[in-house]
């Protein structure tokens, strides 16, 4: 296979993941249903993600390969590992598109008297639509969102630094 995505093109579609998706959208869905025990919240959830993880790395690092989480389980039953790609897929198609697209949704609202619903369907359009042209659009994409994260970030963070 053709190398298609450089390290910069990696670090923006693990950095707008990681750091967009999931601590900006997900923690603030975290914080209004835990209140002020988010901090207890997050560290039990930290549990079953640490044992999850670990042993995954250690196989990852010892039997390197793609499409590992399906090649591994293919090693012990060719219809186990059909069965887990099925159910990661099911659970990204009804759990984790659905909710992020609503977190922006909810965000969008917060700017504009929009329906976080539309507008989350909306965005996922866009987005599957620049993941169907092909990995670079998506790269690039991806890569202009994180110098916006980063430069809002280091402006908020700016702006409260000089105010203090």
């Amino acid at each position: 296979m053709k190398k298609q995505i450089g390290f910069f093109g990696l670090l923006a579609l693990s950095v707008g993941l990681n750091i967009g998706g999931s601590l900006f959208g997900l923690t603030t869905v975290a914080a209004g249903l835990t209140g002020p025990s988010l901090p207890l919240a997050l560290l039990i959830a930290s549990l079953p993600a640490i044992l999850s993880v670990l042993p995954y790395s250690i196989l990852a690092s010892a039997a390197p390969t793609t499409g590992a989480t399906y090649r591994y389980v293919q090693l012990l039953s060719p219809s186990l590992a059909f069965i887990t790609a099925l159910a990661a897929l099911t659970c990204i198609m009804i759990g984790t598109l659905p909710l992020m697209s609503w977190v922006f949704g909810l965000f969008l609202q917060a700017i504009l008297p929009v329906d976080p619903v539309i507008s989350g369907l909306a965005v996922l359009t866009v987005f599957y639509l620049v993941n169907v042209v092909g990995i670079r659009s998506t790269v690039r994409v991806q890569v202009i969102l994180v110098l916006l994260l980063v430069s809002a970030l280091g402006t908020v963070y700016g702006t409260r630094r000089h105010s203090n």
